[in-house]
């Protein structure tokens, strides 16, 4: 029984991931323009705004313009499955991006190993699928209030990611968007979010507590999978007289 139980599941983690994948594959571009060099920057041009493709420089603490030849750097990375902007760099630990930057896009970031501490622009929005998936020395995120999306396995596999602040701006959380995060043991969730996507945090075997913002009326499947730490989840739930109450659960999967 054990056997077959044990198939059964790493039957449908196979699938699981291979659906997040070919989910991503929708949001990624079919051709792209040919990219420009300024400096250490390769970028590319839309009307008057620029976005920053590839930094070619060699420091480990990079100060992102927000502006190039001329042109306002609104977005970072070309939108690439796997292709990260800093693949001619692997060492770089600090990033600061502009205040001209209001999204960064797919796998931007993406297995950037040693990159250890970013500060986001103030005006960012959306922060796409696998920005920052294996960015294995992060230990601490803070996104910027006024972002409304962060896409899926947008943090997946960060591995000593211990601490995440996400705003109150946040409405949407794509698929397993902190799974893999091993060490992580509380998340604040938006007050916006109307739902805990699938596999949200799979994986995450030292969540120990959460709670569930009232707003929230779905949980996908899978969204807890494999949170073998997990000792508490909290609800909070309105009635009809408009009082809020809260309430804790011992649901399976959940250590009582």
């Amino acid at each position: 029984m054990k056997i077959k139980d044990c198939k059964i599941s790493a039957i449908r983690n196979v699938l699981f991931v291979a659906i997040i994948f070919s989910g991503l594959f929708l949001f990624f571009p079919t051709m792209s323009s040919q990219a420009a060099v300024s400096g250490d920057y390769e970028y590319t041009v839309s009307g008057n705004e620029a976005t920053i493709t590839r930094y070619n420089g060699t420091s480990d603490h990079v100060e992102l313009p927000s502006t190039i030849s001329g042109y306002h750097v609104t977005r970072l990375g070309d939108g690439y499955l796997g292709v990260s902007m800093f693949a001619n760099q692997q060492t770089v630990k600090t990033v600061k991006v502009p205040d001209s930057v209001v999204e960064i896009n797919n796998s931007a970031f993406y297995e950037c190993k040693k990159l250890e501490n970013v500060v986001f622009s103030k005006n960012l929005k959306v922060i796409k699928g696998i920005a920052f998936q294996s960015c294995i020395s992060l230990s601490e995120i803070e996104i910027p209030d006024g972002v409304v999306s962060l896409g899926g396995s947008v943090f997946y596999g960060c591995s000593k990611l211990e601490k995440v602040i996400i705003p109150n701006s946040v409405n949407d959380i794509g698929m397993s968007a902190f799974g893999g995060c091993n060490i992580l043991e509380e998340i604040n969730l938006p007050s916006q979010l109307t739902s805990l996507s699938a596999g949200l945090f799979v994986g995450d075997r030292n969540l120990k507590s959460i709670t569930i913002p009232q707003t929230v009326l779905t949980i996908m499947n899978d969204a807890f999978l494999g949170c073998s730490g997990l000792e508490n989840v909290t609800f909070f739930v309105q009635k009809a007289n408009g009082r809020k109450t809260e309430f804790s659960t011992e649901a399976e999967g959940v250590k009582k």
